[in-house]
Parts: C-alpha cells; sequence; structure tokens
C-alpha cells in the first residue's frame, strides 16, 4: 500500500483542486494506495489526515510550512515507507503504474553560480544547493519540476536533519532527488508532463496542451473556469473518499462512500468507471440521465458526446 500525501492549505486554495487531484488518482491509479491529507482539512474529505497549522516564517513562509508538513509526514505511521508527494495542483489524466510515477525528472544541470538579487524562489533554490554542496551531497540537477515525487521517509527525515531545515527552510525536491537520486537515469521534465503556466480560458486549449500526457498541472492562477469544466469532464466521479451528505450522485443506499469500478460501457466501446454503491448486492451506478435524443447515458458518455449504441448502456441500472 503506498501513500499518496497531499499537503493543504485552505488559504491557497482557489477552487476544488484537492478534490479533483484526489479523484484523479483514485480514477488512475493501478496498485493499492490510500491518501493523506497534511494541514487544513476540506470539510468535503473523510479519508487520512494529519491536521497541523500552518507554520509562519517572515521571510519562507511557504516553505517553512512545507517543510514542518514534511517533519510531521515522515514521522508518521500513516504514511508508507516510500511514498508519492502530491500537491493539489497535480492530476492524473491516464491509467498509471508505479512505474510510471517514480522516475527522476530533471529539467537540466544547474548552471547558476552566483546569488539571484531578486525573487525569493530563485534565491531559495540557490541556498538549497550551497547548503548541499556544503554537507558534502551532490548538486548538479536543476529538477524543482512540480510533478509527483517519490520519496523515502528515512531518507527524507536524515536530510532534514542535516541542513537543519528547521531553522532554514529548502526547496524538498531539488534538496531529496540531488542528494539520493543524482546517478539515476533522468527522465526529461516535460515528456509526460504538461505544464500550464498561464490562466487558460478555453477548455480547448486545456485539452489540447494536456493530450497524451500522463500528468497536467497548472499555477494558482490556472485554475480558471475553463480549467474546472475540464477537470469536471476528467474526474466527474466522486472518490471513496469524498463526503456526499446530500447524496447529490444518486446513490440510495449509501450516501458517504462507495468503490470506484471499471466497467465497460459497450455504448463507447472502452472502460468507464462508475461509482459502486457497496452496501446493494446490485451495482447502482452514478447519475444515469435521460434525454429525449440520447435515451439513457452515463454522465461520462453525455460529456464526451452521443453514443453509437444509445440504448445499449447495460452496464448502468436504473434502481
Amino acid at each position: 500500500m503506498i501513500t499518496f500525501v497531499w499537503p493543504w492549505w485552505r488559504g491557497g486554495a482557489r477552487g476544488d483542486e484537492l478534490k479533483f487531484s484526489i479523484r484523479s488518482v483514485a480514477m488512475q491509479c493501478r496498485f493499492d494506495w490510500q491518501p493523506l491529507v497534511v494541514g487544513d482539512i476540506p470539510d468535503w474529505y473523510n479519508g487520512p489526515v494529519i491536521s497541523i497549522a500552518r507554520k509562519p516564517n517572515k521571510k519562507w513562509t511557504n516553505w517553512a510550512d512545507t517543510v514542518s508538513k514534511m517533519y510531521a509526514i515522515c514521522q508518521s505511521q500513516q504514511v508508507s515507507r516510500q511514498f508519492i508527494y502530491m500537491n493539489d495542483d497535480m492530476y492524473f489524466l491516464r491509467p498509471f503504474d508505479l512505474d510510471d510515477v517514480t522516475p527522476f525528472r530533471s529539467i537540466k544541470k544547474y548552471s547558476r553560480t552566483s546569488k539571484p538579487k531578486s525573487q525569493k524562489w530563485l534565491t531559495i533554490q540557490w541556498e538549497t544547493m550551497q547548503r548541499l554542496k556544503k554537507a558534502g551531497f551532490p548538486a548538479i540537477w536543476h529538477c524543482t519540476t512540480h510533478s509527483p515525487q517519490w520519496f523515502d521517509k528515512q531518507k527524507m527525515l536524515m536530510l532534514l536533519r542535516t541542513l537543519n531545515a528547521s531553522k532554514k527552510p529548502i526547496v524538498l525536491d531539488l534538496a531529496y532527488n540531488n542528494a539520493f537520486r543524482s546517478d539515476e537515469p533522468r527522465q526529461r521534465y516535460g515528456r509526460d508532463v504538461a505544464r500550464l503556466r498561464g490562466a487558460f480560458g478555453q477548455v480547448a486549449a486545456i485539452r489540447y496542451r494536456s493530450q497524451n500526457k500522463l500528468i497536467l498541472n497548472h499555477v494558482s492562477a490556472g485554475f480558471t473556469e475553463a480549467m474546472q469544466v475540464f477537470l469536471e469532464s476528467q474526474f466527474p466521479i466522486p472518490s471513496s473518499f469524498e463526503v456526499d451528505p446530500d447524496n447529490r450522485w444518486g446513490c440510495k443506499h449509501r450516501r458517504q462512500s462507495g468503490t470506484i469500478t471499471r466497467t465497460l460501457c459497450p455504448g463507447k466501446g472502452s472502460i468507464r468507471p462508475t461509482f459502486e454503491c457497496n452496501l446493494f448486492d446490485q451495482p447502482c451506478f452514478l447519475e444515469m440521465q435521460q434525454s429525449p435524443q440520447r435515451g439513457k447515458h452515463c454522465k461520462l458518455c453525455i460529456l464526451e458526446g452521443d453514443c453509437e449504441q444509445r440504448s445499449s448502456h447495460n452496464h448502468l441500472q436504473n434502481i
């Protein structure tokens, strides 16, 4: 069982990024996993948590808070020895195995030779690399890729203590990957990751930029109305870690959780995720919808257009 860890601060969220990120793993992951949310806890979430207050720091608030949460993660019994470190604006767009998520992704060799005169982000990267060198670790690669990270708890904890990160924060993925993974084969960043740096206003543009990619991520300002629509179309089904007090998802038998399964949709000729009630001896599926033009369809088929076989959705049961 591999733990996917999401650090989360309510004040930094622009919408339902975290919800869609967890849904993407629930929908696409092909191995045993569990989520863990660290920090603030969203009202809709009912999975494993580590509740910890945001750590203030006048100069390095974001990085100090990240390091504080990482200490808690590495000392928690809820977290697997090796774990996958996420952010709420990372989404898996297609099915993946463990080998797909563990590669060491880098951008290029780190080439800066002097401390930046401005920009906190560049400054803390430079200082992290200098502290690695001083501690005797390799400091070669520019690998702050904003993609899922494969970490070992014991190695990370040792690194945090060696670099005294609680006193002066570091960039976690930059420090860890240089210290422990510099000799591993590297995967060029961008090969399987779509990084959206702007605020995209058209769903079609987001879909175009992310086609054939494994992972989508975006900057904070990138969670636009178009991004919301795109993510809803990609991950419309709630994970079993979501509270659903209003029974919005149409299951008459269990309101708070369910099991994500993959079932053949004959109308589309491909595998479709469905929401299955755990307390009923026959599956009850998500939001079967009625349309005079289309007949009965699952929500995904309606979102993706008409099916060739309008009445053949035998994986849907009206209960």
